[in-house]
């Protein structure tokens, strides 16, 4: 037992279950939920706290803090910049794990996701597009808060970015970039990824006017060590694509793939069972640097 007793375990599971079906059986674009499957509280993770912060173009967001209060505290704060679908309610399990094993999560949702959308006023999202720009500012705004809030001060931060999560982090890389880049389905071209969604799931997905542009700001925002998760099944963002990534000057990025597909969540399925993605990003975080 990791200290936060049964009702975490049952809370584990259940989230588990409900994110991966979630992921099944919805169509592919942005799907934001507003209510949350479940809520954090000072059982589940004691010293929990939610709070708001002001993103660059005037808006609001919702959040979770989330402390560790494990013996082996690391000066860490990981941060998750999550997908097109959900809100971070589904990260909840993750952070957990994370608590587990002393690191402190700081969890966000993208404007128009979860409570962030009661903020927004002027952001009208099309389910078509398979992510927005605005989502950048949003990014960097958390960062930049996990680095200056006074409970995360001194703390090393951690970004897990998953699926359309990567587009946003590379995008937001340059003006607020973290200590540690952890990603699970990188997109390193929009394009591209836009013309296989069409190809394999005949579903025609809008790009932001800029997206031509990213397969190059990623080759170069990035730092040169970073750890990739790549489903084997995976069509869409494709273990040849982060093959390519490591091969075009970034020598230091460390591939780790699994038995799975788009959008597997390979490290939300490892908070219950043998964990070797958790091992790998533990070994990452441990060994090495900005």
């Amino acid at each position: 037992m990791n200290g936060f007793g049964v009702s975490l375990f049952h809370m584990r599971w259940f989230l588990f279950i409900v994110l991966c079906f979630s992921l099944i059986t919805c169509a592919y674009g942005l799907k934001p939920r507003g209510q949350y499957l479940t809520e954090p509280d000072n059982i589940s993770f004691p010293g929990y706290n939610h709070c708001t912060l002001l993103t660059a173009d005037g808006l609001q967001l919702y959040a979770w803090w989330l402390p560790t209060h494990s013996k082996h505290k690391r000066r860490l704060t990981f941060v998750v910049a999550g997908g097109d679908s959900g809100n971070m309610s589904m990260w909840l399990p993750l952070a957990s794990t994370l608590n587990a094993n002393g690191i402190d999560v700081f969890l966000f949702d993208y404007r128009g996701f979860g409570l962030s959308a009661a903020y927004v006023d002027h952001f009208t999202m099309d389910s078509n597009y398979l992510y927005y720009n605005e989502f950048t500012e949003d990014l960097k705004a958390v960062i930049r808060c996990a680095r200056q809030a006074t409970f995360s001060k001194g703390n090393k931060i951690a970004l897990y970015a998953f699926n359309i999560g990567t587009i946003i982090a590379a995008r937001a890389w340059p003006d607020a970039p973290p200590d540690y880049f952890i990603g699970e389905g990188m997109i390193t071209n929009p394009m591209v990824a836009q013309q296989r969604l069409e190809q394999f799931y005949g579903q025609k997905m809008t790009l932001p006017a800029d997206a031509n542009k990213h397969q190059f700001r990623s080759g170069l925002a990035f730092p040169k060590k970073m750890l990739l998760f790549a489903g084997e099944r995976d069509s869409v963002s494709t273990v040849a694509d982060c093959l390519e990534f490591r091969r075009l000057g970034r020598p230091g990025v460390t591939i780790q793939t699994f038995d799975g597909g788009h959008s597997s969540t390979s490290i939300l399925a490892d908070c219950s069972t043998g964990r070797p993605y958790l091992k790998a990003m533990l070994r990452y975080l441990s060994i090495t640097s900005k």
